[in-house]
Order: structure tokens, then C-alpha cells, then sequence
């Protein structure tokens, strides 16, 4: 009797001692893996991700359920430069039943830049939209399919995408609307349809206070020999962006005097000038042209009222030579001449080659970035 009480005291001593011992080592196998995902993530902050991933890789085998763990393995995959293999293991963790919304947000938004990443635009818009399916007001997947669509060149809807995450944010350009319709005029224009691209660049003029539609549908008008709206369009491009308005000056001077009305090409100088008085372009835009019509001195009258901004220029001081010499003025050419060179020299001297901070005097160690250099002279 003794003996089996004994036999039966061991058994249960013994089941107890593995209840003790497996949960023990349950615990510190389960604290073992915590340790390493926090390990993992410190080598990801520390720029080691080759290291980050095996190491991933190795606690998502040790336990599958682990989703964090595949997450992270699927997110390094992309980022190391293999997006297609980011695809595989996000796909895998969406199709998981039991996600709760907020954690499916963080996968799709995974699997959305697994495949912009692969250049599948179109993918990466499906599954940026499968977000706003469970928060409609996503900042990120807003802007996301906005930039995807941008990327793909699918201007209509890249204009909608616009329109939904300027909702959240105020801060988007006003014109970027007109500038995809105008995009998408432009692939019109590729491939010879001109009356469409027309009808688009002007239904661009009606989305926004935008440039671009004007001048390109200023090329059109010149190009089909209407003279007079190519103008209009020109003119309109040039007030609307005077800091590009110099691409057309050209364009239409040469429209003026085709329709016999030259003088006007003073008027329209004015009008820009008049909106932007410092604007070194318009205001040699206007030299130029009175030289050309042989208005010497009117034109270096001009440049000499000119603000003294203006006058350091390089464009202005060209512009200023060529004048002086067709006036015949050597003299004072050849001081402007070695003025320049003077100056451009000291720029160059006297300028730090590592941050381009100009200095007033000849030093050794930059005030600016403290680069030291064998001479600044």
C-alpha cells in the first residue's frame, strides 16, 4: 500500500514540476521574442536593415500567428528594394480573418506602397481606395491616389482625386487642376487632335488661374495662322506668369508686326511692367526691342533709370555691352568690360566651394559652414 502511495506522490510531484517548468519556459520564449521585435526595430532606426529583416524573418517562422512580425518582414522586403516579395507577405496577412479595421488600414497602406514601389499604379490606387472604404477621410490614402493617379497619367481622375483631398487640406496649389487638363490636352495634340486638345485647354482656362492652358493654346492659334488670338493668348500667359512671360516675347513681337500693329508691342512691355516693375526680363525685353528698332538711346536711357538690383545682373550687363558697343561707346564698354570681369573674379575668389557663402574679405575657414580650404584667395 505504501508503495503505491509513494508511485502516485511521484507522478503528481512530477506533473506539477512539468506544469511549473513548460510554464516558465513559455514565458521566457514569449519575452525572448518581444526582446528581439524591439531589437528588430532598433536596427531599422539604426539604418541595419538587411540585419532587421533575418531577424523578422526568423521570429515570423517561430510563430506564423505573429502578424506584426510579417508586417514588418513584407514593409523591409520593399524598402531593401524587392517590392514584389512585400506583395507576397502583405497579401498573405490581408486575407487573415479577424483583422480589426485599424490594423487592416496599416496593411493595405503597406500592400498600396508595395506596389508604387513596383510601379503598379493602378494596384496601388485599388488597394489606397480599400482604405477610405473603412475611413473616408484617410489623409493618407487621399493623398496617395491623388499622387497615383498623377503617376499614371490619368488626369481626369487625378482631378477628382484633387478635388476629395482638398477637403482635408487647404493647402494644395488652386491650379493644379487646370494644369492636368491641360496635360491631357497635350497627349491630345500627340496624336493630331487639335480641336479636342482646343476644347480641353480651354475648359483648363475655366478650372483655374493657371498659365499653362494659354500658352499652348497661343502655339495653336499661331499655327492655324490666326495672329490675333494667338495674341490674346500670349498676352494672357504673360500676365499671368510674368517670371516665364521672356518664353513668348519673341513669339509676339513677331505676331504684332504680322498684323501691322508694331506700336503695340511698347504697350504690352508697359502692361507687364506695370505689374512688375522689377522684373529684370520685361525690362529688357522692352530694350531689346526699342535697339532693334534702332532706338539706342532710349533703350540705354532705360537701362540706366534701372534699379540697382537689376544692374548686377548678368543678363542685364550683356545686354548693357551690346548696346554700348552697337552705340559706338568704347570707351565706356571697355570700363564696363573689366568692371564685370572684376566683379565675376571676386564672386569667385571670394566664395565658399562647399555652401557658396560669399565672403567680404580674403579668409581661410569659411564663417558660414567652417570649411577650410588652403585659401579662399
Amino acid at each position: 500500500m505504501e508503495n503505491y502511495l509513494i508511485i502516485a506522490l511521484i507522478i503528481v510531484l512530477g506533473s506539477l514540476a512539468w506544469i511549473i517548468i513548460k510554464k516558465y519556459t513559455s514565458k521566457k520564449i514569449e519575452l525572448s521574442a518581444q526582446d528581439n521585435e524591439i531589437k528588430g526595430l532598433n536596427l531599422i532606426l539604426s539604418g541595419q536593415k538587411e540585419e532587421a529583416l533575418g531577424l523578422f524573418k526568423e521570429i515570423a517562422l517561430k510563430n506564423t500567428s505573429n502578424t506584426n512580425a510579417f508586417l514588418q518582414v513584407g514593409d523591409l522586403y520593399r524598402e531593401l528594394g524587392d517590392p514584389k516579395k512585400a506583395i507576397k507577405v502583405h497579401l498573405e496577412i490581408v486575407e487573415r480573418l479577424g483583422l480589426s479595421d485599424a490594423y487592416k488600414k496599416v496593411v493595405l497602406q503597406s500592400l498600396a506602397s508595395d506596389y508604387e514601389a513596383s510601379k503598379n499604379y493602378k494596384n496601388a490606387i485599388k488597394y489606397a481606395s480599400k482604405i477610405l472604404e473603412i475611413d473616408k477621410k484617410n489623409r493618407w490614402a487621399l493623398k496617395a491616389i491623388h499622387r497615383l493617379n498623377r503617376k499614371l497619367g490619368d488626369w481626369e481622375h487625378a482631378i477628382e482625386a484633387f478635388y476629395r483631398y482638398k477637403k482635408i487640406n487647404s493647402n494644395l496649389n488652386p491650379e493644379l487642376p487646370s494644369i492636368y487638363k491641360t496635360m491631357e490636352a497635350l497627349e491630345r495634340v500627340k496624336v493630331g487632335k487639335i480641336e479636342a486638345a482646343k476644347s480641353l485647354l480651354k475648359k483648363a482656362i475655366k478650372l483655374g488661374r493657371c498659365s499653362a492652358p494659354y500658352y499652348y493654346l497661343g502655339f495653336i492659334a499661331k499655327s492655324e495662322g490666326n495672329a490675333k488670338h494667338a495674341i490674346d493668348y500670349f498676352a494672357n500667359f504673360a500676365e499671368l506668369d510674368v517670371n516665364r512671360a521672356s518664353l513668348i516675347f519673341e513669339e509676339i513681337e513677331k505676331l504684332y508686326f504680322e498684323i501691322g500693329k508694331y506700336e503695340q508691342v511698347e504697350q504690352f512691355y508697359a502692361r507687364l511692367q506695370k505689374k512688375q516693375p522689377n522684373n529684370v526680363d520685361v525690362l529688357l525685353g522692352l530694350a531689346n526691342y526699342l535697339e532693334r528698332k534702332g532706338e539706342h538711346l532710349e533703350a540705354h536711357s532705360l537701362l540706366e533709370v534701372a534699379p540697382t538690383t537689376m544692374k548686377h545682373e548678368l543678363t542685364f550687363m550683356i545686354t548693357e555691352m551690346n548696346l554700348l558697343k552697337k552705340m559706338g561707346q568704347e570707351s565706356e564698354l571697355k570700363n564696363k568690360i573689366q568692371s564685370f570681369l572684376i566683379s565675376e573674379t571676386e564672386k569667385k575668389l571670394l566664395t565658399c566651394s562647399k555652401c557658396g557663402h560669399h565672403e567680404k574679405e580674403p579668409i581661410y575657414i569659411c564663417s558660414e559652414c567652417g570649411y577650410l580650404k588652403e585659401i579662399l584667395i
